[in-house]
């Protein structure tokens, strides 16, 4: 007969023997989360690779939009499709072909910006304009003298050069047209306005202009600031400047609401401006480019190529002016077009899709004639611009 120590005893070796049992449960329990844990971790790592690395070997036409043509078109890349413009009329289409909107006008010289969901266009050597959202028509007015340029921000703020008999003017008007700024410029205190860029919420301004006094070309940047820093400054709310001596800057851009690129015929300097402008980046180059190219992350161009193995030479770069990747590409090009993820190089039949890492995604036939393309907003879909008709497409 058991007495109750011994009883006792056994109990308390039940006991233990049960806690080391739930312990070893608990061990295999955080050894097989543990587990699950690495499995899908390293099933994330190689998705993740393998959708770096991933690469097409042929691209599909999934939807053919095909409309008439009257006139010569151009063509700008708006919302997820484009707008098609020519000297009788606008229109969008949206990624599935359907037609949005559509307005009727008679310009000369049509020419449009898109910036958001803002689309301007306006008659050079003329005095129209149109201003767009998605909807369609927002606004139309008419300047006081001819317009040689003009620019939009993302709030639908308009920046546009006027040329009159002895001096330029630059305006400014918020989306219902009301005057916001006027700038006079003249020949011999500024230079002819080439070129011009509004920030993101139309408060900040850069323009390029050339002078070619006295035998030689002088290219000045003007910044302006619209915001009460500027107001503190002048009249003008000029900022800062810069002057490039025998060099012109044919093109300028913000690439986002405080960063200014500057496209310089023989090198590329990205401007910070929160409140003034001053340097964040230089990118030399030897000979003119043949294209260059930018976006919020990076600039690049390319240059003919010194080598054997291609034809051209592209360099991309960050925006703190760091070689991101350089890549000798083997085809003509029409047009080189910057997306977020990915670069396009668009040849009269064919296109070459890569990232920005350098990794070649796909190179090859697009099986229509194309004038040109634009990223359709899905990831490796595009939108071909044909003769009549613009082609979907998705790599395969």
């Amino acid at each position: 007969m058991k007495t109750k120590n011994t009883e006792n005893e056994d109990v308390i070796v039940l006991q233990s023997e049960d806690k080391k049992i739930r312990k070893k449960k608990k061990g295999i329990g955080k050894i097989i989360v543990l587990l699950i844990l690495i499995f899908l971790l390293s099933g994330a790592i190689f998705g993740v690779v393998y959708y770096r690395n991933r690469t097409f070997s042929s691209c599909e036409i999934v939807n053919t939009y095909y409309f008439e043509e009257n006139g010569v078109m151009s063509y700008e890349t708006y919302l997820d499709n484009v707008v098609r413009y020519s000297k009788d009329g606008i229109t969008y289409v949206n990624a599935e072909g359907e037609v949005i909107w559509s307005s009727s006008y008679q310009m000369k010289m049509p020419k449009v910006y898109v910036n958001k969901e803002y689309a301007l266009a306006v008659d050079f050597n003329g005095n129209e304009v149109y201003l767009f959202d998605g909807k369609g028509l927002v606004k139309k007015f008419t300047t006081p003298y001819n317009i040689c340029n003009a620019e939009v921000a993302a709030n639908g703020v308009m920046a546009i050069v006027l040329e009159a008999d002895e001096e330029n003017y630059i305006y400014l008007y918020d989306k219902e047209s009301t005057e916001l700024v006027e700038i006079k410029t003249t020949i011999g205190q500024n230079g002819y306005p080439l070129d011009i860029a509004l920030s993101q919420d139309g408060k900040k301004m850069v323009a390029s202009y050339v002078n070619t006094e006295n035998m030689g070309v002088t290219t000045k940047l003007a910044f302006y600031n619209f915001s009460s820093v500027g107001q503190n400054e002048n009249s003008d709310r000029l900022v800062g400047g810069v002057e490039f001596s025998g060099s012109l800057v044919p093109e300028v851009k913000f690439l986002d609401n405080d960063t200014v690129c500057a496209f310089v015929d023989d090198k590329i300097i990205v401007y910070d401006m929160k409140d003034k402008p001053g340097e964040k980046a230089k990118i030399e180059f030897k000979d003119g480019p043949r294209s260059v190219f930018a976006n919020e992350k990076y600039i690049g161009f390319i240059t003919e190529s010194e080598s054997q193995t291609g034809s051209y030479l592209l360099k991309v770069y960050n925006l703190e002016g760091k070689e991101r990747f350089q890549k000798e590409i083997n085809m003509e090009y029409l047009q080189i077009v910057a997306g977020e993820d990915e670069l396009l190089l668009v040849g009269s039949s064919s296109l070459l899709v890569m990232d920005y890492r350098g990794n070649i995604k796909y190179q090859g036939d697009l099986g229509v004639v194309a004038k040109g393309a634009v990223c359709s907003g899905k990831k490796y879909e595009y939108i071909i611009l044909g003769e009549n008709a613009n082609y979907q497409i998705c790599l395969k």
